[in-house]
């Protein structure tokens, strides 16, 4: 990665980074986690410019959900030390 493509990506998360304050402004976050590359992100992100007592993650599982893509959910969440509230939907 040279010089201009981490400027760039660093004014990208930024941005990102007031949104999210924008969003959440004095109020909890609340972030649909599905665990895939984007929510991965926004979470990650969320937690870095809220703090953990203002992030809070949803997952909806259904039956069509398998027990691997849970757990990568399950420990996404754990290793960023998140609340996670998983909702069965069936």
């Amino acid at each position: 990665m040279n010089h201009k493509q981490f400027s760039d990506l660093v004014t990208k998360e930024r941005e990102l980074q007031r949104i999210i304050r924008e969003i959440a402004w004095n109020k909890p976050a609340v972030v649909a986690f599905s665990g895939g590359v984007d929510s991965s992100l926004l979470l990650l992100e969320s937690v870095n410019t809220l703090g953990l007592d203002r992030v809070i993650a949803v997952t909806a599982i259904s039956p069509t959900s398998s027990h691997d893509q849970i757990q990568e959910v399950q420990d996404f969440a754990h290793a960023l030390d998140v609340k996670l509230i998983i909702e069965e939907r069936f």
